[in-house]
């Protein structure tokens, strides 16, 4: 065999290889993709936004006891040692809730309003608030108390910089209260919305507070 042909049959074989080793790590498609992958970020539900959805949903830890006076101080006492101002306490609809408080970052280690490290970096990364909740009912001669943290994200719409002499301001966000969105309706440039709730602390909140009660 001349020279020159084996070289080419070489090559073929190696082109063959190849395209065969792309079509191996590309795998086959044979059908629509995943609709979730091909979708904005922010196509989500709008009711997990509201801080009425994140309440509703199921309790993680519970604190039980016999004296509600008592149970009612452990969490007020366990908020303000979090830094955390009480808001309402309606000792009739059994409700204790604090204001929402800037979360914790990864240089202030003298707080504990985050639940583990995962939620550490989430506020670190971005402006997060936590705003806390303890429901309290009554089942027979016991008292329940459920904590619940209800954890917000801060949006802050760009501001547009047409010279480089604004650059100062390019943090101070938008100077319009707020702007129109895709549908034409007005969309605030500034605003809070829930994004879930911080259950390791509504963990450490009821160990607390049973620890409290059995003083």
């Amino acid at each position: 065999m001349p020279e020159s042909t084996s070289i080419r049959l070489k090559f073929f074989s190696l082109t063959l290889s190849l395209c065969g080793s792309i079509l191996v790590l590309s795998g086959c498609i044979t059908g629509p993709s995943n609709p979730a992958a091909t979708q904005p970020a922010t196509a989500i539900d709008p009711d997990r936004a509201t801080l009425q959805y994140w309440i509703d949903q199921p309790a993680i830890a519970h604190v039980h006891s016999d004296q509600f006076q008592p149970l009612w101080n452990a969490c007020r006492d366990s908020a303000r040692d979090r830094f955390f101002n009480i808001d309402r306490n309606d000792y009739r609809e059994g409700l204790l809730t604090t204001f929402p408080v800037i979360s914790q970052q990864f240089f202030e280690p003298w707080r504990r309003d985050t639940g583990d490290g995962r939620e550490l970096l989430q506020s670190s990364l971005a402006t997060v608030r936590r705003t806390l909740r303890f429901e309290f009912e009554r089942d027979g001669d016991f008292w329940t108390v459920t904590p619940k943290v209800i954890v917000e994200r801060f949006s802050l719409a760009e501001r547009r910089i047409t010279s480089v002499t604004q650059y100062r301001t390019i943090v101070q966000g938008a100077t319009e209260p707020d702007r129109l969105g895709p549908d034409g309706q007005r969309i605030a440039n500034s605003y809070w919305y829930a994004i879930g709730r911080d259950t390791a602390l509504e963990q450490t909140l009821a160990d607390e507070i049973h620890g409290r009660i059995e003083q």
